[in-house]
């Protein structure tokens, strides 16, 4: 292996700390989108995802990813 068999963690570790420093606003509110070929953090903030009709309050960077957050209990806390 040529870059060991620390990257895969440190990888992780790096993915992490850098959705930590994210506003909650600019990434998918889904916690389990793993749509890496969808919307872009600017193309969220720019209103281009989908905004929950309820509260307003969270963006979804798909209608698949904004129906799997509704059944994953947003449907619990929005008004």
């Amino acid at each position: 292996r040529v870059w060991g068999d620390e990257l895969p963690g440190q990888l992780r570790a790096f993915g992490a700390a850098v959705a930590d420093a994210l506003p909650v606003g600019w990434a998918c509110n889904n916690a389990a989108c793993t749509n890496l070929g969808k919307l872009s953090e600017l193309q969220l903030v720019y209103s281009r995802a989908k905004l929950c009709g309820g509260c307003r309050q969270v963006r979804m960077c798909s209608a698949e990813c904004q129906k799997q957050h509704w059944n994953a209990g947003h449907k619990l806390v929005c008004k």
